[in-house]
């Protein structure tokens, strides 16, 4: 098992959605931590999550344009043998 911490920065570009003058364009700070590990010697297991911190363009259709929200993601693998 392992246990780490990340940091991600990004830039989600979306043009205008047709016949409108709305864009969701947005920047995105991720401080995130996680766990990966077998469980077993044929499956696998990723966990990660913390806070999604967003900064949204002025044209987004949305209320606050700055949000913060919790991001998630997990996987599970398993190896399958002849």
């Amino acid at each position: 098992m392992a246990i780490f911490m990340g940091y991600r920065y990004g830039r989600q570009f979306q043009d205008t959605v047709i016949n409108s003058i709305y864009s969701s364009t947005n920047d995105y700070h991720r401080t995130l931590i996680g766990i990966e590990g077998k469980l077993f010697t044929w499956l696998t297991l990723s966990l990660l999550g913390g806070p999604d911190f967003r900064h949204y363009d002025d044209s987004a259709p949305v209320n606050d344009k700055n949000q913060v929200n919790f991001y998630g993601e997990s996987s599970l693998f398993i190896t399958v043998k002849n």
